[in-house]
């Protein structure tokens, strides 16, 4: 057999093993991804960038608790001095993120 014609072989071989772990990396991947829809997460934007995402808690939609935190990390930027202080603190057993002693939000184990 023609060397070239083995070499074409093991190269092809080579590119299905590698477009078969892409396609597994990628199913796998997008596992995590499906299971945070499931909990209706919202993400919460700061400039265009992601800071973080909230589930529903208590009576709250996500929506309602990212449109909260959004509006009001809006208003601390539009106003801010040129320091902004960012404390965590616990009440009731969950982590509240505060900035400037005002409350932005209690953290539940659904937000990430």
């Amino acid at each position: 057999m023609n060397p070239f014609f083995r070499c074409r072989y093991w190269l092809r071989q080579v590119i299905l093993v590698v477009i078969g772990a892409m396609a597994i990396a990628f199913l796998i991947a997008a596992a995590p991804i499906v299971a945070q829809d499931n909990l209706n997460r919202v993400t919460i934007f700061v400039d265009g960038r992601p800071l973080f995402e909230v589930a529903p808690a208590g009576s709250l939609t996500a929506q309602q608790r990212a449109d909260y935190a959004s509006d009001t990390l809006k208003q601390i930027i539009e106003t801010a001095p040129p320091t902004i202080d960012v404390e965590i603190a616990g009440t009731d057993n969950l982590p509240v993120i505060k900035v400037n002693g005002n409350h932005l939000l209690s953290v539940t184990s659904n937000d990430t």
